[in-house]
């Protein structure tokens, strides 16, 4: 699966507003959008207001979230506040243009 997007990295890592995009009828965790990476694509990509996705390399919340043997993700709002933070275990991947290739 190739994706069209960019890499953002602000200071030693990023945070984001992680209840800007809601997603209730589909999300594996209320009040946030987390889903595996293949439903989160296709949900951002038909989503304007969809503006990217977090990844993490944090065994606890992979454990909790991945589902058979694909990355969940966290998606967030077009426009989303991004501040700089420590955590170097979270990246934020924003659409490039409107759509994510595949």
């Amino acid at each position: 699966m190739r994706l069209d997007y960019v890499r953002i990295s602000l200071g030693a890592g990023v945070t984001y507003d992680a209840k800007s995009y809601p997603c209730e009828k589909v999300t594996v965790v209320g009040g946030y959008c987390i889903l595996p990476w293949s439903q989160a694509v296709t949900l951002c990509n038909s989503d304007r207001k969809c503006g990217g996705f977090a990844l993490t390399t944090d065994r606890n919340w992979r454990s909790a979230y991945d589902k058979n043997n694909e990355a969940a993700v966290s998606l967030y709002a077009t426009g989303a506040k991004r501040d700089s933070t420590t955590n170097l275990e979270w990246t934020t991947l924003d659409k490039k243009c409107w759509m994510f290739n595949t």
